[in-house]
């Protein structure tokens, strides 16, 4: 890839990381970033320090949790990570559209992603959509290469830092089946994907049975949480297609690029519109909804998009075509100005620091309902009251072992119950008034309707 032939994408990741020092410095810690931290620090404690979660993919916690054990800090290095995962995925995103369609198309597909608004505010969030995607796209770029046991092997990659990228692998086998079945050595093509695939995944299925005596326990549990947890970001069907025309008016030309792959399908072309509609239709139908979800068809649709405009734009008069051109990428940098701008947020500093500080000092057993409290500790977390959720029976079973603890940090909001659940928001009541009969209250704060309280024996 010679520097002069691909100066366009070398200029579009420059201008994406000068965007990202300069309006997303955002300090706060997520709480899913939280968790992936706490788990890295349990796995190379042997479960002396942080905290686990059995339904989360392992690949990302071992990554953080090495940075942590060599002695760096896992917050910024995490950090690092995903900015570099970010740079990854423009860039892959510019190849496998160079591949497919052009270089014109690969380099408006890679701007659209750079500087979507909703991929700018996640890249360097210590979360597992972007360097899944990045990890998913290099599994794409190989396939449509006819590389497949590096196609399975980072497919398999893929799926442990995020297991809904299963979806794009189930893809890439149905096109290789449908496409590839009648050429020379298609049963040995085949089993260098699955080999590469089953290299990366062997060993996590040996470590679920060896931890909980089931091969497939991470995946029921995230199932379970699927259906029973984040009622607080369920939004209607619609959710998506509206919040992708706020990202990027321009993505109405998608439904070009969508017609005319299905007029003349080829499977590099499939891979990526497969991909982009098993995303987009199965989040479209499930309750739980966030912008960072899109996150995860985002370059197949930059890619669709790209396509519809410069299929619609292809003239013989090259005057007409580069006005054209010209208007549609100032009308996309009008919006995507306006929507970094008017969305600028550099986050908080010191929100958790009570908690922090008393985790500090703490001693003994350590209760938690926010992880983000224990980013910045090395204690061992006991018990994750928030986990797997907060209904009936998790409310028996905490309020058996209240004798257990000896600390308990704890935030109102964070135990959330299923709305209009009122036997849920009965327990919780009655926990709080258990935590305060049995326990010293060292801490007690309220922001609006949530109340935070430290306790202690």
């Amino acid at each position: 890839m010679s520097l002069k032939d691909n100066i366009g994408i070398i200029i579009v990741i420059g201008l994406f990381i000068l965007t990202n020092i300069i309006f997303f410095n955002y300090n706060s810690i997520f709480w899913d970033s939280a968790v992936y931290i706490g788990m890295g620090k349990y796995i190379y404690s042997f479960g002396k320090a942080g905290l686990w979660e059995p339904s989360r993919p392992i690949l990302l916690p071992l990554f953080l949790g090495l940075i942590w054990k060599i002695g760096l800090n896992p917050v910024l290095f995490g950090k690092i990570f995903s900015l570099l995962s970010s740079i990854g995925c423009i860039l892959l995103t510019y190849l496998i559209a160079k591949k497919i369609f052009n270089k014109n198309i690969a380099l408006i597909s890679s701007l659209f992603l750079a500087f979507s608004y909703t991929f700018i505010f996640f890249s360097i969030k210590i979360l597992s959509e972007i360097p899944s995607l990045f990890f998913i796209l290099l599994s794409i770029y190989f396939f449509i290469n006819k590389k497949f046991f590096l196609t399975g092997l980072f497919a398999g990659i893929a799926f442990l830092t995020r297991f809904l990228e299963i979806f794009v692998f189930f893809v890439i086998f149905a096109l290789f089946f449908i496409y590839f079945r009648k050429e020379n050595r298609f049963v040995q093509k085949f089993f260098r994907m699955l080999i590469g695939f089953l290299i990366i995944l062997t060993p996590y299925l040996i470590l679920n049975y060896i931890l909980y005596k089931n091969l497939f326990y991470p995946f029921i549990l995230q199932l379970f949480l699927t259906k029973n947890t984040g009622f607080m970001y369920h939004q209607p069907i619609l959710f998506y297609f509206a919040s992708l025309f706020r990202e990027n008016i321009l993505f109405v030309f998608a439904i070009i690029g969508l017609i005319l792959i299905f007029k003349k399908p080829e499977y590099r072309k499939l891979v990526i519109l497969s991909s982009f509609l098993i995303f987009f239709l199965f989040f479209s139908f499930i309750s739980h909804k966030e912008t960072r979800f899109m996150l995860l068809f985002l370059p197949y649709l930059c890619i669709i998009a790209s396509y519809g405009i410069f299929t619609i734009l292809k003239t013989k008069n090259k005057k007409l075509s580069f006005y054209s051109i010209i208007l549609i990428l100032l009308i996309f940098f009008s919006q995507a100005v306006y929507n970094i701008k008017y969305n600028y947020f550099v986050g908080e500093d010191g929100r958790y620091s009570v908690f922090e500080n008393y985790l500090d000092q703490s001693e003994g057993i350590i209760w938690l309902s926010n992880p983000i409290y224990s980013v910045f500790s090395n204690k061992k977390i006991d018990e994750l009251m928030y986990y797997p959720t907060f209904n009936h029976d998790k409310f028996l079973e905490l309020s058996s072992n209240l004798n257990k603890a000896s600390n308990v940090l704890i935030n109102t909001c964070d135990l959330y119950c299923e709305p209009y659940n009122n036997l849920c928001s009965i327990d919780k009541n009655e926990f709080i008034r258990l935590l305060k009969n049995n326990f010293e209250i060292v801490y007690y704060g309220t922001e609006e309707e949530c109340e935070s309280y430290i306790l202690r024996k």
